[in-house]
This record gives C-alpha cells, sequence and structure tokens, in this order.
C-alpha cells in the first residue's frame, strides 16, 4: 500500500467513528447502525459489524449480550454433539 492509500484509509477509518458516532446520538439500534455503515461504506456484513461492534459508544450493548452469545454458542454445540 502506498502513502496515499494508507492516508486514505486513516481518513475513512475516521469517517467511519464519526458516522458510528452520529448513527449512535440519533438513536439508531446497533443492528440499523450496521446497515447504515453497509449502505454509506459499501462494506461488507462482516466489517460493519466490527466497526459498529468495536466502537466505544456500543460497548455497554456488546457486553450485554455477551452472556446470552456465549449461551446460544453453546445450545448450538450441545445441538451439533447430539446430532
Amino acid at each position: 500500500m502506498n502513502i496515499f492509500d494508507e492516508e486514505k484509509a486513516k481518513k475513512s477509518k475516521i469517517a467511519i467513528d464519526s458516522t458510528i458516532k452520529a448513527l449512535h446520538k440519533q438513536g439508531l439500534s446497533i443492528i440499523e447502525s450496521i446497515k447504515m455503515l453497509m449502505s454509506i461504506y459499501n462494506v461488507s456484513l462482516s466489517e460493519a459489524k466490527f466497526f459498529v461492534s468495536a466502537h466505544p459508544v456500543w460497548k455497554p450493548v456488546v457486553e450485554a449480550a455477551k452472556p446470552l452469545h456465549e449461551d446460544l454458542i453453546k445450545i448450538a454445540e450441545n445441538a451439533k454433539k447430539k446430532g
């Protein structure tokens, strides 16, 4: 990656950060924010999910969802074992 591309990537990251803050401030849900990021920046679902879930404004939501996520993984693993 040349210097121009690195600068473009840095500016894009700053823009994404600002967008996530603005979407959160406007009251969009985490799912709505992910969809908007995909639409605005033409990023994949996994990229948008990463950016949004890693952003500090969404930390309380992500932390609150961890126990549910872990339970779902356990249920899925048990179901897979049972066949």
